[in-house]
């Protein structure tokens, strides 16, 4: 799996009150975003549905950290933050759909990112104040998206 490092946009960075470790697994779901959409500008279907899989998986490993975290630190909100979470991986799953019975639009990777970001700044945001209000307690889980053999074995490095 190609492992990107790269930056979430600075709106979303901005609503994570400072969790270094949740912008870095962030900027790897919204780097793939991004090289969605050049490989849709190059009209490249090998890399178009290599990314739509590295997507997927890389959102469903990145919620499941997430949620653990939120579990293991009594976060109140965290059944509401779930549904969320299920919600934008079904949306990923209908737009792999829609890839491999017609094709994918610029627009629709727009409204994935639009809706990511949304989530980040309307609900993470929530969950980062939640934390940093909250001492950041019981705080061990490391949510990265570095390269790792662990993980690549499929094993969760820094599982919660």
């Amino acid at each position: 799996m190609y492992r990107l490092q790269t930056q979430a946009p600075p709106a979303v960075a901005g609503a994570l009150h400072g969790d270094d470790q949740r912008e870095e697994g962030l900027g790897e779901l919204f780097g793939l975003l991004e090289m969605l959409e050049a490989a849709i500008r190059d009209d490249s279907m090998i890399r178009i549905c290599y990314l739509l899989e590295q997507l997927s998986v890389a959102v469903q490993e990145h919620f499941a950290r997430e949620e653990r975290q939120m579990r293991r630190t009594g976060f109140p909100e965290v059944a509401e933050h779930v549904r969320e979470h299920r919600a934008f991986t079904n949306e990923v799953y209908r737009v792999r759909l829609v890839y491999l019975d017609r094709s994918l639009a610029p627009q629709t990777v727009a409204a994935l990112k639009d809706s990511l970001s949304r989530h980040v700044v309307e609900s993470d945001s929530r969950h980062a104040a939640w934390r940093a209000r909250n001492g950041r307690r019981q705080e061990a889980c490391v949510m990265t998206f570095m390269p790792s053999p662990e993980r690549d074995a499929g094993v969760a490095a820094g599982s919660c």
